[in-house]
């Protein structure tokens, strides 16, 4: 291997392309490879990001169904929290605040699963031992990913919550 300092940019057009031609040499930019390198994982990239991003609406979607369900099944106990004096406003926010803390405990859940399984491969593998050297290292981005988690867990309560305020009292204890 040897490292070639062009003299002219037109040295560094010519000189990789007269030497793969005439000779059982090769010779590589390493700008151009790096560049190369990146456009082939950056598709990769691309589509791990679009699957996580599925991942996290069909979660919410699944968060707004369970929550939805649940308060079909809970309905007599908001509505005797309500008989009790609860107010609406109350109703809302303890349906929300279990909508955040199950949103919250699966991201940080998912979070260490990801760093574990990170760091499982990495020491398994010996090509990915960086990875485990890195496993346990967490990123800013990964606060992102948190916050995400949360805002969809407070989109997928506001239907059932707001449901959960409008519900009359007096039909659902008659009915129970």
């Amino acid at each position: 291997m040897i490292l070639v300092r062009y003299a002219s940019p037109i040295a560094a057009a010519s000189l990789p392309r007269e030497i793969n031609q005439s000779s059982a040499l090769v010779a590589a930019s390493p700008a151009y490879e790096t560049a190369r390198l990146f456009t082939v994982f950056g598709v990769g990239l691309d589509l791990v990001r679009a699957f996580a991003a599925i991942l996290v609406g069909a979660s919410v979607l699944l968060l707004f169904v369970a929550l939805a369900q649940a308060l079909e099944e809970r309905r007599y106990d908001l509505a005797i929290l309500r008989a009790l004096g609860a107010r609406r406003r109350d109703v809302v926010w303890v349906l929300m605040a279990e909508s955040v803390s199950l949103a919250a405990a699966g991201a940080v859940l998912g979070l260490a699963l990801g760093h574990l399984a990170a760091a499982t491969i990495g020491s398994w593998l010996p090509a990915a031992a960086p990875l485990a050297g890195a496993a346990w290292r967490f990123v800013p981005a990964e606060g992102v990913v948190v916050a995400l988690a949360i805002a969809g867990g407070i989109l997928a309560a506001c239907w059932p919550a707001w449901r959960a305020s409008r519900l009359d009292v007096a039909a659902t204890l008659a009915d129970s």
